[in-house]
């Protein structure tokens, strides 16, 4: 599946640093992300967190992705990656130092 013209162009430009470009990114592909964020955290307040910081991530690793055709399978595994972080940050937080729950 060919993703638009405009959001090529808009990642071409977040590669450079440009502003114009993430900004263009984040509207065409926020719906997704976020729609991934809420499967994952079940909370409104967690997914907004892990939209934020999967844009983030997005933002510092757009050199990684190989196809811009894959955009959005590469943004689903950011996703899911950082959720599993916030998850295993919040299991932390719940069990003390001997290992029992609090």
């Amino acid at each position: 599946m060919a993703i638009e013209q405009e959001l090529l162009q808009a990642m071409n430009l977040l590669s450079q640093g440009k502003e114009e470009g993430f900004n263009t990114f984040y509207s065409y592909t926020y719906n997704f992300v976020y729609s991934r964020a809420k499967l994952i955290m079940k909370n409104e307040e967690d997914a907004l967190d892990l939209t934020q910081e999967t844009f983030i991530q997005a933002y510092k690793g757009i050199h990684s992705l190989e196809d811009a055709n894959n955009v959005y399978a590469w943004l689903g595994s950011i996703v899911y990656r950082q959720g599993m972080r916030i998850f295993r940050k919040k299991k932390e937080l719940l069990v003390n130092d001997e290992g029992e729950g609090i």
